[in-house]
């Protein structure tokens, strides 16, 4: 069969839309640009574009360092900053009250959230050191990095404490391990930061594994 011949056959039996030049070309270009417009290297740039140069400020890297040195230990810190996130959001028992009022399990969620819950481990886990080299993709934009963790900083979500300021026993109390990471989310130009606790050292066991995840169930 010669080409004249498909194609007689073609239009024969498929829409005369489908051969219309202008649609095809509207298509293809529709086609590339949403290509284009999730694609990870587009998702990158616009991350990178909304990071700009971003640094930390002073107060920044300062601050959990301070607190710790004037409330004389890490739990104590923490402690500190997570009663100023509550102070700063929604009264958790107004939301309990609001959405979960007629759960089985109402006393149980409401002891979790006021009182915190217990992360179960695996044996092997015990605390260890970061080993491995950044990932490319971590050193590339690392400006998206630091203002993801601003942000959370901002909230009283994360601490920031320099290590070489930190004393051996502090430095023995903190897993170091974990990767930080990051992630393309359309509708997300900031994208989505992420924590990866499955990646550890030969030798080592990591934060997250099927024996903690059936303790967490």
């Amino acid at each position: 069969m010669n080409n004249s011949s498909m194609q007689r056959i073609l239009r024969r039996h498929t829409p005369t839309a489908y051969f219309e030049a202008p649609e095809i070309a509207t298509l293809s270009k529709t086609l590339y640009k949403l290509r284009t417009q999730f694609s990870r290297t587009e998702l990158q740039r616009l991350a990178l574009a909304d990071a700009q140069d971003f640094t930390f400020t002073e107060a920044q890297l300062t601050r959990d360092i301070i607190d710790l040195r004037l409330l004389g230990s890490l739990t104590a810190l923490i402690t500190h900053h997570n009663e100023k996130q509550k102070q700063s959001g929604r009264n958790e028992e107004e939301r309990i009250s609001a959405y979960l009022a007629d759960d089985v399990n109402y006393l149980k969620i409401y002891d979790i959230v006021h009182n915190g819950a217990t992360a179960g481990t695996d044996p092997a886990f015990a605390k260890h050191e970061r080993s491995a080299p950044f990932w490319e993709l971590r050193k590339r934009m690392e400006t998206v990095y630091h203002k993801h963790a601003a942000t959370m900083h901002e909230a009283n979500r994360v601490l920031r404490l320099p290590v070489d300021q930190l004393t051996s026993d502090e430095c023995a109390d903190i897993h170091m391990a974990n990767e930080f990471h990051w992630r393309a989310e359309p509708g997300k130009v900031a994208g989505r930061p992420i924590m990866d606790c499955s990646n550890a050292p030969a030798g080592n066991t990591p934060l997250n594994t099927d024996i903690t995840k059936q303790k967490g169930i």
